[in-house]
């Protein structure tokens, strides 16, 4: 009797958990579903990205990202985890560009097409530029100087640019790096992990967003910046990578760009305090010519107090391009 009673709980046991495998896989497929017919209403922004096989860069882009909707637009990858064409596809031509940066640089809330890195290559081509180029969009959302500065070394090794853009802000994010590489390879590619993950990863990242809300708290954070360790650290990164261009005759162009508040960046008292950050890298030898300081001239045309995130990236983009017309690398 006593034997009886355990296989039957034992029968029991199996029937429940098989029960809880069943509602795991049919809710797994349900998101799956669900994602498919309407992309981006379940998997958010970690859904793109993925732990990195290089434990310094903790994480990167998801490689073949094909037509992902993300902020609006459509996400492709390459199979090294770029938003960009096939590398090995692109022509030999007289200029290659390295695009560094994070999710500005990237093109988040852009289509591939759109980033500033596809309409560089666009405008070229289409002003038949005395230089045919080729820009190399090696940019990860969240990502700091410290990590654009291995991927720098090892793609100016393989590709030997003329040209290095390096965009960056002065915004933390610490936590971002922190909680990505926590993402278990295991379960990446599982929806319900991701939904779970994705809703504590922009639950954190509204907090932390909540305490530039006035314009005052975000000035106070970014002066503090200007003094801080983390500051001196990426100024050594940029003379690292200025030295090493100018080894090769190469050049590096700087931007360094006002997060997280998009509305900020039109604000004369952010932008000064930008600049202040450029002066500093005047003191260290940058000169003028390889950096993009925020200043009135470049904003005048906008009558917006803020800028959506498709307006900020043409915004970049017209910016960029015409401090190339300036260095003569490709015709007005």
């Amino acid at each position: 009797m006593a034997k009886k009673r355990g296989n039957k709980k034992k029968i029991n046991l199996i029937f429940i958990i098989g029960l809880i495998i069943l509602a795991i896989l049919l809710l797994e497929g349900g998101l799956r579903i669900t994602e498919h017919f309407f992309p981006g209403a379940i998997i958010t922004y970690p859904y793109i990205l993925t732990p990195s096989t290089n434990p310094s860069l903790v994480y990167s882009t998801k490689p073949n990202l094909q037509n992902y909707v993300f902020m609006g637009s459509k996400i492709n990858t390459n199979s090294e985890g770029f938003r960009d064409n096939e590398f090995s596809d692109k022509p030999n031509e007289d200029l290659m560009i390295i695009s560094l940066g994070d999710s500005l640089a990237f093109g988040l809330g852009a289509d591939n097409e759109d980033t500033y890195a596809a309409q560089i290559e666009k405008f070229s081509k289409e002003h038949e530029s005395n230089n045919s180029i080729n820009v190399i969009n090696l940019a990860v959302p969240g990502y700091s100087l410290k990590q654009s500065k291995i991927l720098f070394d090892q793609y100016v090794e393989r590709y030997n640019p003329g040209l290095v853009i390096v965009t960056f802000s002065l915004e933390e994010t610490d936590f971002e790096t922190k909680d990505l590489s926590k993402k278990n390879n295991i379960f990446d590619n599982s929806y319900i992990y991701n939904l779970l993950f994705g809703a504590k990863f922009s639950e954190k990242r509204e907090i932390y967003l909540k305490q530039f809300k006035k314009k005052d708290d975000y000035l106070k954070h970014i002066k503090k910046k200007l003094d801080s360790p983390e500051l001196l650290q990426d100024l050594e990164i940029l003379d690292e990578m200025k030295n090493k261009m100018e080894s090769q005759d190469k050049r590096l162009l700087v931007m360094i760009i006002p997060t997280p508040k998009r509305e900020f960046i039109l604000d004369p008292e952010v932008i000064s305090v930008y600049n202040e950050l450029y002066k500093k890298l005047e003191q260290r030898d940058h000169t003028p010519q390889e950096f993009i300081p925020w200043v009135k001239t470049e904003l005048e045309n906008l009558n917006s107090s803020e800028l959506t995130q498709k307006e900020l990236n043409n915004l970049i983009t017209n910016i960029l391009i015409r401090r190339l017309i300036s260095m003569q690398l490709i015709n007005p």
